[in-house]
């Protein structure tokens, strides 16, 4: 019986391919090294996706890149990847593993620390019927980076885009911030011998530099990023041994957990900055730009210009979105700064994916489970980032690019537990609570502390009057 048509174009083809190619002589066998690990094929396939390909040659020369070939073994994994659902099909798994729009360094720290980053799904027409949408999943346009050492200190950050080159601009702040804040800060011998005072003045004056040097990157010519309609959140951390700062723009938040005698609380240590916000919204009209719903009924509060329904911004301080420049819309960051005791627990960074639907006391008990159960940081960014969407498919037919980086502070609660319970109790008696720790203030331009009582919540941008 003859072969089918197809098959046999097939053969065909085959046969003038070999004529076409005759076989080279026989090369000597490379050396045979062992295979790489699941883990290590998985994070070369985070850093060479088809849509970062060039990811690695972006990574300033002064510091070594989490590769599979250098990464060195530490107490606690840093998640390169985001976990998919455990119900996901084998292509959503796939997409999920390509969400890696991070900037994940090598980390030497005593912190653990974990990160997950998990693409949205958007509302399409079907090509089969106009009349119809679809679900499809969109471009990740979030990002992260984690960096020690940093002067002594951890670096984190995170950067939601929006806008149609909001990739672009998260993935360029994200590695312009940290190189140019540590550029301003200058040497860290230098920066240890400054008084608090001094010391706070210089890390608000290096954070504005970094956030404004962002984005007149941004608007260099020849990165062609629509940064008039397109922008970025930044929201970043420096923790050290005793302090945490940590400064930002835009919506994506920054939580501490702190226990005492009482239990376990949260701690917002940023102020989300949207519309709502009654300080924001004056300073953002008093520029003259318009803060009203859509159409005066739909959705929530946004940033218009004066005249015209554009672009319809959700929040007030943006690195990019500079058609708003003039009207308020600056990137200046605000700061806070927070005295870290041996009551501090954890921190998390996330965009607004997991702040939409989750506040941040949930944010925290859901990390506290997790860290009392012995999972690391990278286990409970996953379960975070997971909760987080399952909540968005509940309340919505769209789902919002969503990060999440957790900081273990002095290490995992399995650390804690092979030192020994008697240890904990002895060194927890010899501590002296000072009542300002844990307690996070606002730091101005000049490096003077003020009063900071944010009141963030995950449905503020809906309920709040006009």
């Amino acid at each position: 019986m003859p072969p089918p048509p197809m098959l046999e174009k097939l053969i065909s083809a085959k046969n003038a391919r070999k004529k076409s190619n005759p076989p080279q002589q026989q090369q000597p066998a490379p050396p045979v090294s062992a295979p790489p690990s699941r883990k290590k094929a998985s994070i070369r396939r985070a850093f060479g996706g088809a849509a970062n390909r060039t990811f690695l040659t972006s990574t300033p020369k002064s510091r070594l890149a989490a590769t599979a070939s250098n990464k060195t073994n530490q107490s606690s994994p840093v998640s390169l990847l985001s976990a998919a659902p455990n119900d996901a099909t084998p292509s959503e798994q796939e997409l999920h593993a390509n969400d890696g729009t991070e900037r994940l360094f090598h980390v030497s720290t005593d912190h653990a620390v974990g990160a997950c980053s998990s693409a949205g799904w958007q509302l399409l027409q079907s090509p089969h019927s106009p009349s119809s949408v679809m679900r499809s999943r969109k471009a990740n346009q979030d990002s992260y980076a984690v960096i020690a050492p940093f002067q002594h200190s951890l670096f984190v950050g995170v950067y939601d885009g929006h806008g149609a080159f909001g990739r672009a601009a998260s993935q360029l702040v994200r590695d312009v911030v940290p190189d140019h804040l540590e550029k301003a800060l200058g040497p860290a011998s230098e920066l240890s011998t400054l008084s608090a005072e001094q010391r706070r003045r210089r890390i608000v004056g290096a954070f504005s530099a970094a956030f404004s040097d962002a984005e007149r990157a941004l608007k260099d010519t020849s990165r062609q990023i629509d940064h008039a309609f397109s922008g970025t959140t930044a929201t970043c951390a420096l923790l050290d041994s005793e302090q945490l700062y940590v400064a930002w723009v835009g919506d994506s938040r920054a939580v501490l957990a702190t226990r005492d005698s009482s239990g376990l609380h949260a701690v917002d240590v940023s102020w989300d900055q949207k519309p709502c916000r009654i300080d924001e919204k004056k300073r953002v009209r008093l520029a003259g730009a318009r803060i009203t719903r859509w159409k005066k009924n739909v959705g929530p509060q946004r940033v218009w210009l004066p005249d015209e329904w554009l672009p319809g911004l959700a929040m007030t301080r943006s690195i990019g979105d500079t058609i708003l420049s003039k009207y308020g819309v600056v990137p200046t960051p605000e700061l806070s700064v927070t005295r870290v005791g041996a009551q501090e627990q954890f921190v998390v960074l996330a965009s607004d994916g997991v702040w939409e639907f989750m506040s941040s006391e949930e944010v925290v008990q859901l990390v506290d489970d997790m860290r009392s159960r012995s999972m690391s940081a990278e286990q409970a960014a996953s379960a975070l980032v997971s909760e987080a969407v399952r909540r968005w498919n509940i309340h919505e037919q769209v789902v919002d690019d969503t990060t999440a980086v957790v900081v273990y502070i002095r290490g995992s609660a399995t650390d804690r537990r092979e030192r020994g319970l008697r240890e904990v109790l002895r060194t927890r008696r010899r501590q002296r609570v000072d009542p300002a720790v844990g307690i996070p203030m606002g730091v101005d331009a000049d490096g003077r502390l003020h009063s900071f009582s944010p009141s963030n919540s995950s449905f503020n941008s809906h309920d709040d009057d006009e």
